[in-house]
């Protein structure tokens, strides 16, 4: 006889815009994707430090995600990294948009990210298999493509060619 499982799983906690928000347990579909991304990118970007969720990154006094990737530079002076959270504005964000953190991902986040300078953001679309990638110019993002499973595309703030052959599944 198998057990069931105790409970759902973890549960994220967030702070939005001053709200505490708790996210159910991700599936291992997202899990697997989550790891991919951070694996590329850990093998593509020598410098720094890559962090996958659970670990808070605190914007603000009212905003404080948990963003299920992350890379913050060697030589950024806007963030600080401790042992229970990182401060500040990191260099690149990524979230993997599933049926709940949808509307979060791409409304509140994507405006807190910009506004507090974080320079690059990536909304990964599991289902589709492709991920938008949004610079920061001039304080607001722009476009900068939209990459699908297979596809390269160059960043312009890890400053490498981002292959991304091994980071949707087949």
């Amino acid at each position: 006889d198998e057990l069931p499982p105790l409970s759902d799983g973890v549960e994220l906690v967030e702070l939005i815009e001053g709200e505490i928000m708790v996210k159910g347990s991700p599936s291992t579909k997202h899990q697997r994707l989550v790891l991919a991304i951070a694996r590329m990118l850990l093998d593509t970007v020598p410098d720094g430090h890559v962090f996958i969720a659970p670990l808070s990154v605190r914007l603000d006094d009212y905003n404080s995600f948990q963003p299920d990737v992350f890379w913050v530079s060697a030589n950024n002076p806007h963030c600080e990294i401790r042992e229970d959270q990182v401060v500040g504005a990191r260099d690149l964000a990524v979230e993997v948009i599933s049926p709940g953190s949808a509307r979060i991902d791409r409304g509140i986040k994507f405006e807190k990210y910009q506004e507090h300078g974080v320079r690059e953001y990536w909304l990964v679309e599991p289902e589709l298999a492709f991920l938008q990638v949004w610079l920061l110019q001039d304080g607001r993002y722009t476009q900068h493509g939209i990459f699908a499973a297979g596809e390269t595309f160059s960043s312009a703030t890890i400053g490498k060619e981002v292959p991304l052959q091994n980071v949707f599944p087949e």
